[in-house]
């Protein structure tokens, strides 16, 4: 996501319309954005015609920009852009024309929904595998819609961002084990997508994943009995067990068991609490064993960025103790903040 926020979104200057009024804005945009942290008088004259500052972007999250630029919208919409023309003429910056106002305000727009993405897949709370699809879903649905309503200098954008979602997640929107990920959790089902074949196959994986289970579970149960029954005086006869095993996959096709029935149960269900899964313990299981991701490394970069030593060999030499030191000293800052 983030090289899609990053590498695919600046080919959008492949396009000379795109890149004359990007440059032209950001430009405009960056001298502003100096001004105000170079200067003291700049602050003070921000602060005294908006009654707010203005955020600045910076080189450790791609975030950033877009906080900044959407901060500097907000405060067009807000307060006319006479008043930011009026300021930048104090400041002695270039002012913004009514074109690179416009391409602002559509460049957060289109912006927006892929910042919210990102903020979700590395979140500290939503470490679900199920959410990975349903997001690049959503961010894909919400693109198409603003690229055929409302895009006019940022359509070239938008389709890059498209193109960069289909090109690095495509093997994704084919992962069994991820669309079963997305049905099995409990705030999306199968709201997540349009796309009945995604659904249909999710289903299909999850109840061949509970027939196995289930059939793993019996197997387990036939081997002790039959261990007990070696030892017994009475025995199971071997033409039994072997009736057992061969034809027990033939049962589960022609009679469902009880767990494709509780996949029924869950999908009819409305309650979007995961911990209502404990309901049906089959389910649990499998929602445990396929909404299990890799954390993230976002909360440990930040961690160290708030720490002032992402650069530091001590970095390298991470223990216990040093883990509680630094988060000790994002604490105090926090504090002292």
């Amino acid at each position: 996501m983030n090289l899609i926020a990053t590498t695919d979104a600046d080919k959008a200057e492949e396009d000379a319309q795109f890149k004359k009024i990007s440059r032209s804005a950001f430009g405009k945009c960056q001298g502003l954005w100096n001004k105000y942290g170079r200067s003291a008088t700049a602050v003070e004259t921000v602060t005294e015609a908006f009654g707010l500052g203005l955020k600045r972007p910076n080189a450790t999250r791609w975030n950033s920009v877009f906080l900044a630029t959407e901060c500097l919208t907000s405060i067009i919409n807000e307060q006319g852009d006479d008043k930011l023309r009026n300021v930048c003429a104090k400041l002695g910056v270039p002012r913004f024309t009514d074109a690179e106002i416009s391409f602002l305000e559509e460049y957060t727009s289109v912006m927006k929904p892929v910042v919210q993405a990102l903020n979700i897949l590395q979140s500290e709370t939503k470490m679900f595998m199920g959410y990975l699809l349903q997001t690049l879903s959503i961010l894909r649905q919400s693109l198409v819609e603003r690229q055929a309503t409302a895009a006019v200098a940022c359509g070239h954008l938008i389709s890059v961002l498209i193109n960069g979602i289909d090109r690095r997640f495509d093997a994704v929107f084919d992962d069994k084990e991820a669309t079963a990920a997305a049905i099995l959790h409990p705030k999306f089902r199968t709201t997540w997508t349009d796309s009945e074949r995604l659904i249909e196959t999710g289903i299909t994986h999850i109840r061949n994943l509970l027939a196995a289970s289930a059939s793993a579970a019996t197997a387990s149960t036939s081997r002790q009995l039959t261990g007990t029954s070696v030892t017994s005086a009475v025995a199971l006869r071997d033409d039994d067990v072997d009736d057992d095993e061969l034809f027990f996959k033939r049962r589960i096709a022609s009679n469902p068991s009880s767990s494709v029935d509780v996949l029924a149960q869950y999908l009819q269900s409305t309650s979007e609490e995961t911990a209502y899964l404990s309901t049906w313990p089959e389910l649990k299981r499998l929602f445990v064993r396929l909404n299990t991701p890799l954390p993230a490394s976002a909360a440990s970069e930040r961690l160290f960025s708030c720490a002032g030593i992402v650069m530091n060999s001590r970095r390298t030499r991470m223990s216990d103790s040093l883990f509680e030191e630094l988060v000790g000293l994002k604490q105090n800052k926090a504090v002292v903040q």
